[in-house]
């Protein structure tokens, strides 16, 4: 509940220019073995998220959910298990998209 909370605060700062993000968003959420590297130079830890999956009772994934940031990294958000989350897909991709315009405003 304190988690969505921040989010929803965080997102409203963001909206408001009240907050300015450090890093740059890359879309979808990591999968496979290795970091994966994308485009504006945002990388992934894949061990951060192994980490996430394991702490949570679930190192070999979640069926009908995925690993998700809190707060996104396009909003400073740390790629650290501390900032994950399991979500189910269909909220992940309603989030990714409010994210994806976010993003784009902070990129302006």
């Amino acid at each position: 509940m304190l988690r969505k909370l921040v989010t929803v605060l965080l997102f409203a700062s963001l909206m408001a220019g009240n907050v300015t993000a450090s890093a740059a968003y890359a879309p979808g959420h990591p999968h496979g073995s290795r970091s994966q590297s994308h485009p504006r130079g945002t990388d992934r830890s894949s061990a951060a998220r192994r980490t996430f999956m394991q702490q949570s009772g679930y190192p070999d994934g979640r069926p009908g959910y995925v690993v998700d940031h809190v707060t996104p990294l396009c909003a400073g958000g740390a790629d650290d298990p501390s900032n994950m989350q399991w979500q189910d897909v269909s909220s992940a991709k309603e989030k990714d998209k409010s994210e994806r315009e976010l993003c784009r405003n902070l990129r302006r």
